[in-house]
C-alpha cells in the first residue's frame, strides 16, 4: 500500500478533467481525497472524493482571494497563498493506492491541467470549448460518477 499526495498551484483543464474522470478511476488508486481548483471555478473550490469506483466531485468552500482582501485572511493561512499570483487557488490530493505506480498517477493528474504559455506575461490558457461539467447558469451541479 501507498500514500502520496498530489499538489499543484495551477487549475484543472475542465474538458482534460472530465476526460480523466470519464475513463474511470486512476490506476490502482483505491482512495483519493482534497480540494481542487478547476479554471471555470476561480471563486470556488471542488471537494474530490473518491472510494474504489465511487467518484464525487461537489462544490467546495470559496477561495479565500476570491472573497477578501487578503490583509483580511484568516492568521492560518500559508503564507505562499499570500503573495501567489492566484492566491490560496490550488489543487491538493491525497491518495492511497495498492501497488500503484505514484510517478504515473502524478504524471496522468499533470496532463488534466491547464497549461501555461509564456508570452509577455505568464497567463494560464484555459479553451471554453469542449467544457462538460455540469452547470446551470454560475452554479455547478454536484457530480457523482460510479467508475466501471
Amino acid at each position: 500500500m501507498s500514500c502520496f499526495t498530489f499538489r499543484a498551484r495551477r487549475p484543472f483543464h475542465p474538458a482534460r478533467l472530465h476526460k480523466l474522470l470519464k475513463r474511470g478511476r486512476l490506476d490502482n488508486v483505491i482512495r483519493s481525497r482534497g480540494i481542487v481548483w478547476v479554471a471555470t471555478h476561480p471563486k470556488e473550490s471542488l471537494q474530490w472524493n473518491q472510494v474504489g469506483n465511487s467518484m464525487n466531485l461537489s462544490p467546495g468552500d470559496a477561495w479565500h482571494t476570491a472573497k477578501l482582501p487578503v490583509a483580511q485572511w484568516p492568521a492560518d493561512v500559508p503564507n505562499w497563498a499570500r503573495t501567489a499570483a492566484h492566491g490560496d487557488r490550488r489543487i491538493e490530493l491525497g491518495l492511497v493506492g495498492m501497488d500503484a505506480d505514484v510517478e504515473a498517477v502524478r504524471r496522468v493528474l499533470s496532463r488534466a491541467m491547464c497549461c501555461l504559455k509564456l508570452g509577455g506575461q505568464t497567463r494560464l490558457v484555459c479553451r471554453k470549448r469542449g467544457h462538460r461539467l455540469a452547470k446551470i447558469g454560475d452554479k455547478l451541479l454536484i457530480l457523482t460518477i460510479v467508475l466501471v
